[in-house]
């Protein structure tokens, strides 16, 4: 989030279909081109996390496991799971502009407990449904067996089960129950599954299209959660897991009374002491499924609102100090620098702005907040906006703009209609995004509700309310023409545009090269297609230029296996990875196909190497100039029980080398030699550019020299000149 880019804040539920709430269909695949035809780069949602009591996508029965109401009907259809009839025919709900949760909720379920059964009898997808179990062991039993005990108590809270026994998971008892509702965890599992597919794909999509996911994680935890019954130990809870201390915000701008969430407080000591790795765990799954993640209420982790478990408002507690940097150090030991947003919105102290600026990460700015102090000091206006900050109209906890703009007082008004120069003809909505896309902050994020215009009903959420939230959703005949050309308008005047070239996933890169899956690979046939993949995006990058240029002339350059390093450098590494075990594949065991390209042979090999990177991501213009040795290193083995070193040929059908056109004559005493020039491309570290490693190699090398190991006829230079690096070693 270090360039000009701008995108759109709606959630899965508030797209339109008819299916009574948003889901992973057309119609989501059909928002991402909307934001790819207006020259978005963002698309930001809410938590997809299950949804519990209040339909809040901020209370969850789980941390990880993903809110079944979205799965697409369609999708499950064309997987031969469910036929038209099984659906099309259902009522969901009365008004298409709003969600109906408790009649989706009895209507969505016998129509997924059709297509799991379907699921359950086809052996077709019993070998990706095995992988999907063993990728997401260490949550998806645990969240399947307490959803299905859930139910079996008539869906009451955690704390209310009927059996002690089992909310202590008493050994014998868990066993028991594991037993009697095995059909029912079953459903679970595979829902989950069904989740994770549709929404991979599409993501994706978006991804393919340029267009990024910026996700949500919510600080705590329901206290009806299954990580509450299976680590009671990480929050403060009695002997029957009834929270003590309940989350919450004193009073602030949302409400007058403070905001009861009533979640359960962590216990940072426990959490300390075992290495913040729940953390670690739970960040790392987040960003296993978006491409950018917003921390909820990040103050709470340099100190946090305490109130009583029995409180019935937030107004009276007291402030309590939170784990501060060391948390988020951890997670950046394990876990790297990752694009994470801090939502540091309410009652931002120094201690809590210290964190995030030892953290490093954006803050957020809300013009509505800045717009409502008509003296300019807000630390929300306009004009107070810095680059490394996303920029909002509004969250989910605002009124929409128009809404808001109708309770301000006149002079209020005023100040925003002035602010904004707004035009004679221009909506309200139209001035502020207007004056959001101006901002100098980097990212500037609009609501879907302003950018159409909508009036409060489509208001997503009132803070410390119970019921009537969440419902939103938006109708196809809502997003006109020229609501589209205004977005793409403003996009493009202030420099937002999403400049990105879509990279294509490397499963689809496979899909396309060899028609096959990658389930349908073996691992020599995957490793020929990642290095095509790589040599493939990493042909669309420029080549670094300047007025001055720097060449590294060496004898060897000694560069190691490239694969992994390119996949990091382009920043896909890890998407690759879980690609490839989504498929059963191994990355690990996939680099060890790769043979080490024979260059190099000691440390001034090494040197060079470590240069031409080091200038590749410094965005220098630079280029390395070697021999190609086709045996620069030799691989040992045991012969007649002799160590004999053996010739170790690199150059494969498929290798780094990129062949050129370019080529000399090189003059000797008494013969003349084709030098033909091949390259390698040397990739920096996240950069959009690149440099080369120049190899030049002789067209009559010849194998056939070398007779027993690597003796070869030293005296036959026009054959052997770039055969071996040292042959005499």
């Amino acid at each position: 989030m270090l360039t000009r880019s701008s995108g759109v804040l709606m959630h899965i539920t508030s797209l339109p279909n008819s299916f009574g709430i948003g889901s992973f269909g057309q119609s989501a695949y059909d928002f991402v081109d909307f934001l790819v035809e207006t020259k978005q780069t963002y698309w930001q949602i809410l938590p997809l996390t299950t949804t519990s009591y209040g339909d809040s996508p901020y209370q969850s029965f789980s941390a990880i496991a993903g809110n079944p109401h979205l799965i697409d009907f369609d999708l499950l259809a064309q997987m031969g799971l469910l036929k038209e009839e099984d659906y099309l025919s259902t009522n969901f709900g009365d008004d298409p502009t709003q969600v109906d949760y408790e009649r989706i909720s009895y209507a969505r379920r016998p129509i997924l407990e059709i297509a799991v059964k379907n699921f359950v009898a086809k052996n077709e997808f019993r070998p990706a449904f095995e992988n999907f179990e063993k990728n997401n062991r260490t949550w998806l039993s645990d969240y399947a067996e307490f959803m299905a005990i859930k139910e079996h108590f008539g869906n009451h809270a955690l704390q209310e089960w009927d059996d002690k026994q089992i909310i202590a998971r008493a050994p014998q008892t868990l066993k028991k129950y594991r037993t009697m509702l095995a059909q029912q965890i079953q459903y679970f599992k595979v829902t989950q599954y069904f989740f994770f597919k549709q929404w991979q794909a599409l993501k994706d999509y978006a991804n393919q299209k340029g267009i990024k996911i910026i996700g949500d994680m919510p600080i705590y935890v329901s206290a009806d959660s299954v990580e509450v019954w299976t680590k009671p130990e990480l929050f403060q809870l009695d002997a029957e897991r009834n929270p003590l201390f309940v989350a919450g915000v004193p009073a602030d701008q949302f409400s007058a009374t403070g905001q009861l969430w009533g979640n359960p407080l962590y216990d940072w000591n426990e959490h300390k002491k075992q290495g913040y790795a729940w953390w670690i765990y739970r960040i790392a799954e987040s960003f296993k499924i978006y491409d950018v993640l917003r921390i909820d209420h990040f103050k709470g982790f340099s100190d946090y609102w305490q109130v009583d478990g029995k409180a019935e408002i937030a107004k009276y507690g007291s402030w309590q100090p939170g784990p501060g940097y060391e948390l988020f150090e951890a997670v950046k030991q394990k876990l790297g620098d990752l694009p994470i947003i801090a939502e540091d919105l309410g009652n931002i102290d120094d201690k809590a702005k210290k964190l995030l600026a030892d953290c490093g990460y954006p803050g957020m700015k809300i013009l509505q907040f800045g717009f409502e102090d008509t003296t300019g000091e807000s630390f929300d206006s306009p004009h107070h906006c810095i680059p490394h900050c996303i920029a909002y109209t509004g969250t989910h906890d605002n009124d929409v703009i128009n809404g808001w703009y109708n309770n301000l007082t006149a002079e209020q008004q005023q100040y925003v209609n002035d602010y904004t120069h707004r035009g004679v003809n221009e909506s309200v909505c139209q001035a502020v995004i207007r004056q959001l896309f101006a901002t100098v902050s980097n990212t500037a994020i609009a609501t879907m509700q302003d950018i159409l215009d909508l009036p409060t009903y489509s208001r997503m959420n009132i803070p410390s309310t119970i019921g009537g939230n969440w419902q939103w959703r938006m109708q196809k005949t809502d997003l006109t023409q020229d609501k589209k050309d205004f977005l793409t308008k403003i996009t493009t005047l202030y420099q937002r545009a999403n400049k990105e070239k879509a990279m294509i996933k490397f499963s689809n890169f496979v899909q396309a090269s060899t028609n096959k899956s990658l389930e349908e690979l073996n691992d020599q046939a995957i490793y020929a297609q990642l290095l095509n993949y790589v040599k493939n995006l990493s042909a669309d990058k420029p080549k670094n230029t300047g007025k001055r240029k720097v060449y590294y002339i060496s004898a060897e350059f000694l560069i190691g296996k490239l694969l992994s390093n390119n996949l990091i450098n382009l920043g896909v590494y890890q998407e690759v990875k879980d690609e490839l075990a989504r498929a059963g594949k191994s990355l690990s065991h996939i680099e060890d196909i790769e043979p080490e390209p024979s260059l190099g042979n000691g440390g001034l090999g090494r040197l060079a190497s470590c240069f031409i990177d080091s200038m590749a991501t410094l965005g220098l213009n630079a280029e390395g100039v070697g021999l190609n040795y086709h045996c620069g290193l030799f691989k040992q083995v045991f012969k007649q029980n002799e160590q004999k070193a053996e010739p170790n040929y690199w150059i494969e059908e498929n290798s780094w080398l990129i062949p050129t056109k370019v080529s000399y004559e090189v003059p000797f005493k008494s013969f003349t030699l084709t030098s033909k020039l091949d390259r390698i491309d040397i990739l920096g570290y996240k950069k959009s550019t690149k440099n080369y490693l120049n190899l030049f190699d002789i067209k009559s090398v010849n194998y056939q020299l070398i007779k027993d190991g690597i003796e070869f006829d030293k005296t036959n230079i026009k054959e052997n000149l770039t055969l071996f690096l040292y042959p005499d070693d």
